[in-house]
């Protein structure tokens, strides 16, 4: 009786290989996935910051010229 489950049990081998090689490569695929999106996801965090820091930049420097203008002219 031990050597027919031993002999059925030394047949599934090849099949849990597969089973856990598929498995593996499925795990490797979603880490693969998940990584992709979080790089997405912070090149554009990135791009946004730098977008409202030029933004702040532009704002400052019309402030800057209008306080300018407005030293410059004359008084009423």
């Amino acid at each position: 009786m031990h050597s027919i489950v031993g002999g059925q049990a030394g047949d599934s081998w090849p099949e849990l290989f597969l089973i856990v090689l598929t498995f593996a490569t499925c795990a490797l695929g979603v880490a693969a996935a998940v990584a992709t999106v979080r790089s997405h996801r912070s090149k554009r965090l990135a791009e946004l910051q730098e977008s409202q820091f030029r933004h702040r930049m532009a704002q400052i420097t019309i402030r800057r010229r209008l306080a300018e203008i407005v030293d410059q002219s004359p008084a009423i």
